[in-house]
């Protein structure tokens, strides 16, 4: 199988990615309705459910070990997902229309897909300190509101080392793009 151009591994990813992209809209448009009927609902939840899960391991915890939540419980859960699924879509964007350049056309080295690929290093380093701090965040409300005894809990600001890294490489292989971007125009001068 090709890697760039018509029918290659990128169209492929090209409408995956498409296909991503839509969800993603339609989940922020979700999110942003819901959020803004929580808000307006009553503030004394019923029944309130905290899900606590990790790889391999679910954790539910309802009933009297749950404080009353606050509506700052829902402002909490918008002020994170909100900015989480827009910085995923600035990512998407620029990885769909890298993509979409790679099968639409057999010269990969150009200026536009070097800023593509600038702005996808950029979003995955956003998105390893953005998504350590959610987490903290997420967890240092969530302590608050659950009490059992004999049970600790302790919120841990942790960042991602490998987006960290794969944030770099992808960042310095950016700048390698660029000067093949650069080599390319000054040889198409040349011809």
């Amino acid at each position: 199988m090709r890697y760039v151009g018509k029918r290659s591994l990128s169209s492929v990813l090209a409408a995956i990615l498409t296909a991503v992209w839509v969800f993603m809209w339609i989940s922020l448009i979700g999110m942003v309705g819901f959020g803004i009927h929580s808000l307006m609902a009553e503030s004394g939840a019923n029944q309130m459910a905290v899900q606590i899960e990790t790889v391999g391991l679910r954790i539910s915890i309802a009933g009297e070990y749950l404080k009353t939540p606050s509506l700052g419980s829902t402002a909490l859960t918008l002020g994170v997902a909100i900015p989480s699924i827009l910085l995923l879509l600035v990512l998407v964007y620029h990885l769909r229309r890298l993509m979409q350049s790679l099968a639409n056309d057999e010269h990969p080295f150009q200026k536009s897909n070097f800023v593509h690929l600038r702005w996808i290093g950029i979003s995955v380093l956003l998105w390893a300190v953005w998504s350590g701090t959610a987490h903290f965040v997420t967890a240092w409300h969530l302590v608050r509101h659950v009490s059992i005894p004999g049970v600790h809990f302790s919120a841990v600001l942790k960042p991602d080392v490998n987006m960290l890294i794969l944030a770099g490489v992808i960042l310095i292989m950016t700048e390698v793009f660029q000067g093949a971007v650069a080599m390319r125009e000054d040889q198409d001068l040349t011809i």
